[in-house]
């Protein structure tokens, strides 16, 4: 359990900082550069918005966790990532009593995080 959360720590910091370096924008999409990659988000009402990014894959239960690995390419931040396994709720596999009839993909490693942020490159901290 310690180490994943240094790990997440250690994410946590290094998209932090990354955040700081605008990729490329567009009207509504946002494109930053983190350690693993290039990850583009969405912007609505002026907040930037990534779902999903992995930050590390956990391959066999109760074993500590590993960093995701550099990935080529531009990952799609633009909707969530699985969440736990879990058994059958009020409205069918993966879906929640907030919202009963929305269905999530599960995951036996559903290690991602979702960030919203006011700005990039606006030299305040943001997250």
């Amino acid at each position: 359990m310690k180490r994943i959360l240094v790990a997440l720590l250690i994410f946590i910091v290094a998209i932090s900082a990354a955040f700081s370096a605008v990729v490329e924008s567009g009207p509504g999409i946002a494109t930053v550069e983190i350690t693993s990659g290039l990850v583009q988000g969405y912007i609505r009402d002026d907040v930037y918005t990534f779902h999903g990014i992995p930050y590390a894959v956990a391959n066999e239960r109760f074993k500590p966790s590993v960093p995701v690995q550099h990935w080529d390419g531009v990952y799609l931040a633009n909707t969530f990532g699985p969440i736990s396994m879990q058994s059958v709720t009020a409205g069918g596999t993966g879906s929640s009593w907030e919202e009963p009839f929305r269905v999530y993909a599960m995951s036996k490693s559903p290690l991602n995080l979702n960030v919203w942020t006011k700005g990039i490159n606006d030299g305040t901290k943001n997250l």
